[in-house]
């Protein structure tokens, strides 16, 4: 409670211009204190939008990563992962997968790289529902990829969850996990492409 006492020495418009001041100074204090709450979400632990140069750098690093798949480029690939001993796992229907993409071939990244850069098969790869937390110098982005072989159209299509540091001025993946089915093959329940999962 703010309790303003006139003497002798506040004439009644000093007392005015005072209260205003303070009225004008909380009214601030408040409209930050909104502000910084409204922007650090719902307290300790929150996730936090990517602000916006590292959205698009995070962007180029999943860009570059389907470029590399599409364009058959090792070396491109290898400069979106921190280096070849991250942890690479996928999961999936291995019987209804063509042969090029079947899971077990696939489960480490020596064994991706070698399916996807190394067997004289060319694939297109797609990402759509891509969704993007970061927090600091971590981000994850969870994302539905199609690949398919260019030559018979056949493939496989599941989701990507990605983690990726940022390491100087660059963000790189340091894991992968996905799913991954038969385009032929029907989506496990909750999971269709329709569904983007938060």
């Amino acid at each position: 409670m703010l309790v303003i006492q006139r003497d002798s020495v506040w004439g009644e418009g000093a007392v005015i211009r005072s209260v205003r001041r303070c009225a004008i100074l909380l009214a601030l204090s408040a409209a930050s204190l909104m502000a910084s709450a409204t922007d650090s979400e719902s307290g300790p632990g929150a996730t936090t939008r990517p602000c916006v140069p590292d959205r698009a750098a995070i962007e180029r690093v999943l860009s570059n990563y389907r470029t590399a798949v599409t364009n058959n480029d090792e070396a491109l690939f290898m400069t979106t992962i921190l280096d070849d001993q991250i942890p690479f796992y996928s999961a999936g229907d291995r019987q209804s997968q063509a042969p090029s993409l079947n899971s077990v071939n696939i489960r480490g990244l020596a064994q991706f790289r070698h399916a996807v850069f190394h067997n004289n098969t060319r694939y297109r790869q797609t990402f759509d529902h891509v969704f993007i937390e970061q927090d600091g110098s971590l981000a994850c982005v969870r994302l539905h990829f199609v690949t398919q072989i260019v030559s018979s159209g056949d493939g496989g299509e599941g989701w990507k969850t990605l983690q990726l540091l940022k390491v100087g001025a660059d963000w790189k993946i340091v894991s992968e996990l996905y799913t991954v089915r038969s385009l032929h093959s029907q989506p496990a329940a909750g999971n269709d492409r329709g569904v983007a999962h938060p």
